[in-house]
């Protein structure tokens, strides 16, 4: 080949979002009861999409400015706005805060996942944890107390969580943890491992493997109804 001559690939990645309403009653999505409301779609990726609280509001992680960052927009897709403006690629995992004024999400920072948050008025931006492991995947508690997230402090995978002020961080799983969430109640935490659903009993801490799913691997996007 000529030592003038530079040959390489290149690999766009453009995903989209589209919100569906479906039967209130069978909740069926396979059907033709399943009707797409509206679509967030640019010609770069837009994924990762969390429904805020009330469900009135979207977030999610675009690339449309140029870089990938925190958004916003109503449920129909409206009134689209820009929360982040790190420009750096490696920003995800937004998740909201109960009460709907914070959104916690993960950036690498000098090659390292960290736990940050971003206020959904004003749009600061405060970093949550500065430690010499990976800390990703945040999600807050049920009551807004704590965020839980993942981390390799002990050495392998497990979920930590930590006060809502980035204070006090504790490991909660034994037996490994990926993606946390916990259930409206509070009592009960589920995050992924080894792309299946398992659980932690809050009270008891007992650990153990969702059986209604253990044919059915899990490892992104899901989330917990009420």
């Amino acid at each position: 080949g000529s030592p003038n001559h530079l040959v390489y690939t290149l690999s766009p990645v453009d995903t989209i979002t589209d919100i569906f309403s479906l039967d209130p009653l069978t909740g069926n999505d396979s059907g033709a009861t399943a009707r797409r409301i509206c679509r967030l779609n640019t010609l770069r990726a837009d994924d990762s999409p969390r429904w805020s609280p009330n469900g009135e509001m979207i977030a999610f992680c675009s690339g449309r400015s140029g870089f990938t960052e925190v958004w916003i927009s109503r449920a129909d897709c409206s009134e689209l706005r820009q929360l982040t403006s790190l420009r750096l690629q490696q920003v995800g995992s937004p998740r909201w805060s109960p009460d709907g004024t914070e959104i916690l999400f993960d950036q690498l920072i000098d090659g390292q996942a960290e736990v940050m948050k971003v206020n959904v008025q004003s749009g600061e931006v405060v970093r949550m944890t500065a430690n010499p492991t990976s800390d990703k995947l945040p999600s807050y508690s049920s009551n807004g107390q704590y965020i839980y997230f993942n981390s390799h402090r002990s050495g392998v995978s497990q979920i930590w969580k930590m006060d809502a002020n980035g204070s006090s961080s504790t490991q909660v799983t034994v037996a490994g943890g990926f993606e946390p969430l916990e259930s409206p109640d509070g009592k009960i935490l589920y995050y992924t491992k080894d792309t299946f659903l398992w659980k932690k009993d809050l009270v008891s801490g007992i650990e153990s493997a969702v059986s209604e799913l253990a044919s059915a691997p899990v490892h992104r996007y899901w989330d917990i109804g009420v």
